[in-house]
């Protein structure tokens, strides 16, 4: 079995702030705007709460890291 990557389908980030009132979000979805690669990130407590970043913003470390902290 491969080890999950931090981009990949249903892998785990968490918010260092609530969004949208959820801390803990995982990957539903990834496609791509004008060549840079955005995911759908799904709140795990609430499966109707949905928000789009680019894989950029992710990246930053500011906002988001990486698993359930």
């Amino acid at each position: 079995m491969r080890k999950q990557k931090s981009f990949d389908i249903n892998a785990n980030w968490t918010a260092n702030s609530p969004i949208k009132g959820w801390r803990h979000y995982r990957v539903s979805k990834r496609f791509y705007k004008e060549k840079d690669l955005w995911l759908e990130l799904m709140a795990v407590c609430d499966s109707k709460v949905l928000i789009q970043l680019s894989v950029s913003e992710l990246k930053n470390g500011e906002n988001w890291l990486i698993g359930w902290k």
